[in-house]
């Protein structure tokens, strides 16, 4: 067939198939006869080829060239077999009739293809047909070969996947089909098919529905078996092969016994009256599935070709026969041949299959020499063409795609038998079934569905009556069960099972506790008491050995037997087996237990767990402290029979228990010992054993001339009192230092100095309070308490310098000696004062000493709370004992005569040290602003040690901070170490407490200090918390101990560093080398706010250091005068009010009384005029105005220390500031640099070379001078010296930021003014409004001028402060009915014309504005904000008036603030409180061209008057 094929190709017959290619091709045959070795041996020739080149199989005679790809071969096996073979080479090998399920899948063989339908197609369609159907029980008939066995699995796999509940009924011939063949060909003992038969006839109920994949070979003999089986019939449906749908001899009408037996080699003789000939007429109604495998050439082409062949053309195409000549008769009526044998079509087609894939390669442009392996492989899976078999395809597991036409054998009346007829058709490709609606006559003759069995009968019952025709549940004490062979069936539950229902389906197994001990049973019983069964379906109880029992006392919820005996527990045995409960140890000895669970005998009765026998034969209990030594740890749940010792019910050791180490054993009481290595222990009633020489009660005390330690006793040595000269020393220090302090002026006291000291002080505090956490009994662990260990000094503890030493043994004298170190202290600092005094009168004040010695009752509050308290504090011993010691000091026990006497004193202690120093606060606190506000310098004087530490607005915060010193020493003293977590608690709440109300609040001074107390409060927070850890008495680990430590280094080292830092500056500051500040800018920021910010902007580029401008440097006005005391020199920016305002005065004051260089300027002449008034107040009007300055009271300013202050600075001239002209600018601020310089080698020219005159136009040159190439044109009124000095800031930023000229007209009178306006090109116009604009005739009729003048220019209003009064309807009524605010409307034309040369109106004016604010406003916030916000505002200017694709940035100026005064910036926000007419600020009643892009923040009035800690942050910065 294959190589007809090639003579078509080779005459061109092919070519409408295989267009535009043109190639040839060599073909060999091999014959293998479905012979396997055959199979195997000629493969490998194929595959490697035979000659003598590499690779080859060696033939000195043959040259066979490998091939690229193989047709065949034929059957399942040698098909396999030669795939195999091929898939290492990736050799394509195509079958036409290997049908075998598993050649599908392509991890076995992944280059194998076949053009016949496989198994799975027929497979497939048969699951279809049982499904569609709705059989639910079906007979698989299985022959043991290869392809019936894997068709049929998965066939049953495929039906249970649609429907699981398909019961499939698996049928082996023979169970070994080699059994039913004589030979290895088709020979078949009938006799054994006829047995196979007849035990498929023996499945109960009778079975209905059959189906199997056989083959052609086997399914004809088993089908006659099962006709003579009575199998086959009008009940029954058998779905057959296809084969049977093309086999001639099973529908043929002329077959006869003997060429039955001819083409089936059947071994056997005709029996009975079997009808051979008619053998498919039995099977009328029943189906088959045959693939539609003849395609429409076989007529057209292939029919004419095939006829034509001859021999010698096959020969010529490379035929070799195995054996005899090739007949032209062969080839005489091919048409039949083909039908005949359907086989030669699939081979004509697998060889087309190939041709075509080849083609399509070429086609593609694929070289001939890389057409072979996978892409040949490809190309064949994707090849289509119309083929003799039909349409040809392939899946990508090389299948066929087929279609099925689906065949019932039907009756045909005219012939009388039936005949093979299509009813429907099934689509492998899309697993489509179609039937054709009413084709199809079961056997019966209806179209009615037979059933799949006699009646349906659910699992659990059986089948019962004639012929099994009806159904009945299981009875209880049955089960029912599916049996291969009789169906439903009921049988007997077994021993250990039961079933309690009708119609079970399975018997229940017997639960653990229970037993069936019967067949049949209905219920279990449970097991008796005494006895148990711990596994399922158990059929007897087992006795409870000794130890052991049970009974219903031991069961839970409804069981009623035990499935495990119970262990008898401790305190009770139990000698026998079967027992049902246990005895009790307590009836033969009080007290005794056993020394494990499930004891067996009264023998293990004993003393139990912390218990002992006494004499007298009675468990007398075994307190903590004592060791009874004689019980052998046994864990929980250890029985007798586990453990490997022997316990004996008395022995002598049971009565000689003995004291362990760390306990103190007298009077039949056992006390603990503090610390616990003092006490060794030691034998049960004898003398106890001290550590080294340690004698006493609880082993206390040593020897004379010896000190207790660590280890035992230490002898005293001449350097121990080195100790003790070194305290007195360093109380020495510590109290000649709080006296000079205390006696030092608050005016005049250093601010770095100040803060160091309050940084030394929270440093105490915090280390203190670590030393409270330490009298509490919290485990710390290693090595966190060794670091801690070392501050018990800081809790008075004298053990530490070793007074034992000095003869200071007893504990009354070292309390008493103790509690005198504050009286002792407090007679030293009188000492001091009187002895100063004596050589230096007056040096020290009685308000200094009384200053001094509450800073020293502050500073060491919570060590001396901890001391006076310490005869509170006491711990318990072991249980039974009834006693509790004094933590500091053991031998004497609590609530006893040396104990009461220790109280009487602390309660007198806690009364004059603690009770009299809270109230003297309590006293000062309340009376601080009444004193205050009636100029009582004393008070603040005295009590300064009260309120220095404190913003005034905060002065009573003394209050919460004692309370919090108080409290943290008094928890760890009253509340019992039982308690711990009460202890912990209660710290963990002051301590929080105090926290929350310090950041509420932010108390100290300076900003630094509180960040200092946050962060000493939260470390102790989370050192107590770590610590908490302890509470169930376990000591922390290592790693926590280790973090622990690390917390409080960190903390400690943070704090130094904010002290040493401190430290260092004061240094510089000692050392003349540096001070913060190089000048002070003192002003009044209602009236001289705009200048002092142009003069701090000015003068930064003419000093070295830092100018000080309280927007930029300050935090807080608390920290003003500090400010002063850093700085070398101090200007003071004179307005009409800056004497007024108590924050100037104060200025003024510190800089007097610190001898610091101070200079006055002015900004209009009028102002140094007005100072005159000040020189001519009485000394009674001073004392009215200045006696009501009590807000500089906290800080140590009294009303005459104002008056010599004030009198210096009048007396000298003030310097006046020209903002007009340039020169006269540049002029001035270099007498203002030089004046300051004379007194400071800090303030010098450092740029002499770059003068102001840099930051003007054209080097300096004068403002009345016109510059009509200026970019920038900025308006302001001359008359106003804010508006002046805001025009000056405004001008040397935008100059920095656009680098382009500015022109200002402040000086320019009417007619350069007007040639001004008239000359300029287009430039950008910027007018400065402040709240005296609207009030300026100039300014006014100059706005009018430039409209009338530049009517198509542009004017972008600037807002000068924080806010502005918009001009309204009302205003502008009555500025243009009435000429208000400038008398009449001809009044108010006079000053517009006389202004500006020209005539200008009040109309004029009133449209001018109305024009100017059309345009949005801008806020620059010029005498508040800081100068990066001011910036930041002044940016937004720039993105007005310079070119879009220019970058507006300040190049030449960096901000120069310190870290102890406030870097954030100042807000500002847009008032429209306007008073009356307020809602009148347009027609809408809205604010017309608001600022865009800012968010305005809120700022209070009058913040020198309020205190108002700080200036309000901006919220949103404004870029470009």
């Amino acid at each position: 067939m294959e190589l007809s094929v090639k003579v078509a190709f080779d005459r061109g017959l092919l070519d409408s198939m295989l267009p535009n290619t043109n190639f040839t091709f060599n073909m060999s045959l091999v014959h293998t006869g479905c012979n396997e070795e055959l199979t195997s041996r000629d493969s490998l020739r194929m595959i490697r080829g035979v000659g003598m080149q590499d690779g080859r199989l060696y033939s000195p005679s043959l040259n066979l060239d490998p091939v690229i790809a193989i047709s065949g071969c034929l059957c399942d096996g040698p098909t396999k077999i030669a795939a195999d073979m091929a898939r290492p080479f990736k050799i394509p090998v195509l079958s036409p009739s290997a049908t075998a399920v598993e050649l599908s899948d392509k991890s076995k063989y992944p280059y194998f293809a076949r053009t016949v339908p496989s198994s799975m197609s027929e497979v497939a369609l048969v699951a279809e047909l049982l499904v569609k159907f709705g059989w639910k029980r079906v007979v698989q008939i299985v022959v043991t070969n290869d392809r019936s066995t894997a068709a049929n699995e998965a066939l049953a796999e495929r039906v249970r996947a649609a429907d699981p509940k398909v019961d499939m009924i698996r049928m082996v011939v023979g169970h070994d089909f080699s059994n039913l063949r004589l030979d290895n060909k088709h020979l078949y003992n009938y006799s054994k098919v006829k047995e196979f038969a007849a035990e498929v006839a023996k499945i109960q109920p009778e079975p209905r529905i059959f189906t199997g994949i056989m083959g052609t070979f086997n399914v004809v003999p088993i089908l006659r078996a099962m006709v003579e089986s009575g199998l086959v019939g009008s009940k029954r449906f058998w779905i057959l092969e296809d084969s049977l749908c093309r086999t001639d001899f099973f529908i043929s009408k002329d077959l006869t016994d003997n060429n039955f037996r001819e083409l089936n080699n059947l071994q056997g003789h005709r029996t009975g009256d079997f009808d051979w000939p008619f053998l498919s007429d039995h099977f009328k109604g029943c189906m088959c599935g045959s693939a539609s495998i003849i395609g429409p050439y076989l007529h057209n082409m292939w029919l004419p070709f095939w006829t034509s062949l001859t021999a010698a053309d096959i020969r010529s195409a490379g035929y070799v026969p195995p054996e005899g000549p090739v007949e032209n008769s062969a080839f005489a009526d091919g048409g039949k041949l083909f039908l005949s044998k359907n086989m030669y079509a699939l081979r004509v087609d697998g060889m087309l299959a190939f041709l075509v894939a080849v083609g399509n390669l070429l086609n593609q442009g694929v070289d001939p020499a890389d057409i072979r392996k996978d892409v040949l492989i490809k190309a064949l899976f994707d090849a289509k063409f119309e083929g003799i078999t039909g349409p040809v395809g392939f899946t990508q597991s090389g299948d066929r795609l087929s279609s099925f036409d689906i065949k019932s054998f039907q009756p045909n009346t005219t012939l009388g038998h039936v005949y093979l007829k299509a009813v429907g058709r099934y689509d492998s490709t899309t697993a489509n079934l179609t039937m054709i609606p009413h084709a199809h006559f079961f056997a019966d003759g209806s179209h009615d569905i037979p059933r799949d069995r006699p009646i349906d009968c659910p699992k659990g019952s059986e089948y019962v009556g004639l012929e099994g025709q009806e159904c009945q549940l299981c009875p209880p004490g049955r089960q029912g069960q599916i049996l291969p062979s009789l169906g439903p069936s009921c049988i007997d539950c077994a021993e250990g099972l039961f079933a309690d229902r009708h119609g079970q389906v399975a018997c229940n197994v017997t639960p653990p506790g229970y037993m069936t001990s019967t067949v049949r049973a209905i219920k279990p019983e449970p097991c008796p008491s005494g006895s148990y069964s711990n596994t399922a379906g158990s059929s007897k109880c087992s006795a409870c050995s000794p130890g052991q029992f049970s009974n219903k006392a031991i069961l839970q919820g409804s069981q009623e037997g035990a499935a495990e005996c119970a262990l008898c527990p401790k305190g009770k045995y139990l000698d026998h087996a079967g027992g049902s409960f246990c005895y009790d140890c307590g009836a033969l000895m009080t007290g005794s237990t056993t020394i494990a669970v499930g004891s067996r005998s009264n023998a293990s009765c004993m003393c139990g767990d912390d218990y002992f026998r006494a004499f007298d034969g009675s468990c007398q209990p075994c307190v903590a402290g004592l060791r009874c030594h004689w019980r052998s740890y046994a864990p929980e749940g250890t029985t007798e029979e586990s453990m490997d010792m022997v316990v004996k019910s008395a022995t002598d050791d049971q009565m000689s228990p003995s004291i362990s180490p760390g306990f103190y054993y007298k009077n039949k009481k056992v006390y603990s010992c503090r610390p616990q290595h003092a006490c060794e222990g030691g034998a049960w009633e004898k003398e106890n054993s001290c550590q080294g020489e340690r004698f006493g009660f609880l082993c206390q005390d040593c020897p004379s001339g010896s000190y207790p330690s660590s280890s035992g006793c230490t002898g005293c040595r001449p350097g121990d009192t080195i100790g003790k000269a070194l305290l007195a020393l360093l109380l020495l220090v510590v109290c000649c230092g709080m006296l000079i302090a205390a006696n030092a002026r608050a005016l005049t006291q250093n601010a770095l100095g100040m803060t160091m000291t309050l940084v030394g002080g929270q440093i105490l505090t915090t280390l203190q309070i670590i030393a409270a956490f330490n009298s509490t009994s919290i485990k710390w662990g290693k090595p966190f308490t060794d670091v801690i260990d070392a501050l018990k000094l800081l809790s008075f503890d004298l053990d530490l310098i070793r007074m034992q030493c000095g003869g200071l043994t007893d504990p009354l004298a070292k309390y008493g000696f103790k509690m005198s170190m504050p009286v002792l202290s407090i007679a030293l600092l009188c000492t001091f004062h009187c002895l100063v005094n004596m050589i230096r009168p007056r040096l020290s004040s009685m308000n200094g000493l009384l200053n001094a010695i509450g800073q020293m009752m502050f500073i060491f509050f919570i060590s001396l709370g901890l001391s006076v308290m310490s005869p509170f504090q006491c711990y318990s011993h072991p249980a039974g004992n009834g006693f509790s010691s004094l933590v500091a000091s053991p031998q004497i026990l609590c609530s006893t005569g040396d104990h009461l006497g220790l109280q009487v004193v602390a309660i007198v202690s806690v009364v004059f040290y603690i009770g009299l120093f809270l109230a003297v606060t309590g006293y000062a606190v309340v009376w601080y602003p009444v004193l205050i506000s009636s100029d009582n310098i004393n008070f603040m004087k005295r009590f300064r040690f009260l309120f220095i530490r404190w913003d005034p607005r905060v002065h009573w915060f003394s209050i919460p901070l004692l309370a919090k010193n108080f409290l943290v020493a008094l928890f760890p003293m009253l509340v019992p170490e039982a308690n711990l977590d009460l202890t912990i608690v209660l710290l963990l709440l002051t301590l929080t407490g105090y926290l929350f109300l310090a950041a509420r609040f932010e108390p100290w001074r300076t900003r630094e200090l509180n960040w200092l107390d946050w962060i000493s409060t939260a470390g102790l927070c989370i050192i107590l918390l770590i610590g908490s850890m302890s509470v169930g008495g376990d000591e922390p680990s290592a790693g926590a101990s280790i973090i622990l430590t690390v917390i409080f280094s960190m903390l400690m080292l943070v704090m130094a560093l904010f002290f040493c830092g401190y430290a260092y500056r004061r240094l510089l500051e000692i050392m003349q080398i540096k001070k913060r500040f190089s000048v002070f800018v003192s002003h009044h920021k209602g009236g001289g706010a705009c200048c002092a910010r142009f003069l701090k902007m000015a003068l930064s580029k003419r000093v070295n250091g830092t100018v000080f401008f309280d927007s930029d440097n300050l935090d807080s006005f608390s920290g003003v005068f500090d400010a002063v005391k850093m700085s070398e020199t101090v200007l003071i920016v004179l307005s009409g009010e800056t004497l007024c305002r108590p924050w100037c005065v104060g200025e003024i004051v510190t800089a007097y009384y610190n001898k610091i260089l101070t200079k006055s300027c002015v900004m209009a002449d009028g102002q140094a005029q007005s100072l005159a008034k000040w020189t001519q107040l009485t000394a009674e009007g001073f004392a009215n105005f200045y006696g009501k300055f009590e807000v500089l009271r906290p800080y140590g300013i009294a009303l005459e220390d104002i008056k010599p202050a004030i009198d210096l600075l009048l007396q000298n001239v003030p310097i006046r500031i020209n903002l007009e002209s340039c020169a006269a600018l540049d002029k001035s601020l270099q007498e203002t640099v030089e004046a300051l310089a004379s007194g400071s080698e800090e303030v010098n020219f450092t740029r002499k070379s770059r003068r102001l005159s840099v930051t003007l136009i054209a080097g300096g040159a004068d403002v009345t001078a016109i510059n009509l190439d200026a970019h920038v044109l900025l308006l302001s009124d001359a008359t106003d010296p804010e508006a002046s000095a805001s025009a000056r800031v405004l001008k040397m930023l935008l100059e920095e930021m656009t680098q382009k000229q500015v022109q200002l007209d402040l000086a320019l009178g009417e007619s350069e003014y007007s040639a001004m306006l008239s000359g300029m090109g287009a430039v950008s116009t910027l007018c400065i409004f402040t709240s005296t604009t609207l009030q300026s005739p100039r300014q006014l009729a100059r706005i009018a001028m430039y409209f009338k003048e530049r009517p198509d220019g542009t004017i972008f209003p600037v807002l000068i402060g924080e806010t502005f009064r918009f001009p309204t309807a009302s205003f502008f009524d009555d500025l243009v009915q009435k000429g208000h605010p400038f008398g009449s409307v001809q009044g108010a034309t006079d000053l517009f014309s006389q202004a500006t040369g020209m005539l200008i109106t009040p109309v004029e004016v009133k449209e001018a504005l109305e024009w100017t604010f059309e345009t949005s406003p801008d806020f620059v916030n010029v005498p508040y904000a800081t100068e990066d916000l001011l910036v930041v505002q002044v940016a937004k200017l720039c993105g007005k008036v310079a070119p879009k694709k220019e970058r507006c940035e300040r190049t030449s100026r960096t901000s120069r603030r310190g870290s102890l005064w406030a870097e954030q910036p100042v807000g500002f926000r847009l008032s429209s409180d306007l008073g009356e007419g307020a809602d009148e600020i347009d027609d809408n009643g809205q604010v017309r061209g608001p600022p865009v892009g800012v968010l305005l923040g809120a700022r209070s009035q009058g913040l020198e008057e309020t205190h108002d800690k700080k200036k309000t942050e901006a919220i949103q910065e404004v870029s470009v």
